[in-house]
């Protein structure tokens, strides 16, 4: 599990107040609280064509890693209802090429507003209120994914690839190993140029 945040730029919730003065330029953002879900590995696809899918896998163990599954919640919505909480983005990883040809299948699945119970906040919703997020924010959250998680493929231009791994690797350990110690002030600093675009983020209206 983790945290992730999210650019508000229209939010109209209340911020809280900030020492800067130039506050009210800043960008409001929103912690989306993720978990991950591992499933067995894929078994390597089979060359013949002519073979039956339909086939039992063999016992013996996939070369493949785990097929994964990423569930993006806004932290508001995780507070008020734990477990019992919609996700409003699904990411699955499938690896079942990984082995035979280095590729990793991402499918993203934004929840439907008609599937989330009535009352919850859709402060997120897309545009034409169809689904809970828009595609431009079930993108920045995958972005935000891959930045923490695949930190070697991020250059900051402040840093060097490595510095960027090792700032990744250490705000998941301090999260994870050390949470009082986590300050959602440094997981912005990091965070923001994944996708901000603009002035630095405000206080987060999830807190």
């Amino acid at each position: 599990m983790f945290v992730l945040p999210l650019p508000r730029p229209s939010a109209q919730d209340s911020q809280a107040p900030s020492e800067d003065p130039n506050s009210s330029e800043q960008t409001p953002v929103e912690f989306h609280f993720i978990q991950w879900g591992m499933h067995p590995a894929p078994p390597v696809p089979s060359p013949n064509p002519d073979a039956d899918l339909f086939t039992k896998p063999t016992d013996s163990p996939s070369p493949n890693p785990p097929t994964s599954t990423i569930l993006f919640t806004p932290l508001i919505q995780y507070k008020l209802h734990q477990s019992y909480a919609p996700p409003y983005l699904i990411l699955t990883h499938y690896t079942d090429l990984a082995h035979s040809h280095g590729i990793v299948l991402l499918r993203g699945e934004i929840t439907p507003t008609s599937s989330v119970t009535v009352g919850s906040d859709q402060a997120a919703a897309s545009a034409d209120g169809k689904f809970m997020l828009s595609q431009m924010d079930a993108q920045l959250l995958a972005l935000g994914v891959q930045r923490f998680y695949l930190p070697q493929l991020q250059q900051p231009q402040s840093q060097g690839a490595e510095g960027g791994k090792d700032e990744a690797v250490e705000l998941l350990r301090t999260f994870h190993e050390s949470p009082g110690d986590f300050r959602w002030e440094d997981l912005l600093k990091f965070a923001h140029p994944a996708g901000f675009g603009g002035p630095s983020p405000a206080s987060p209206s999830s807190s």
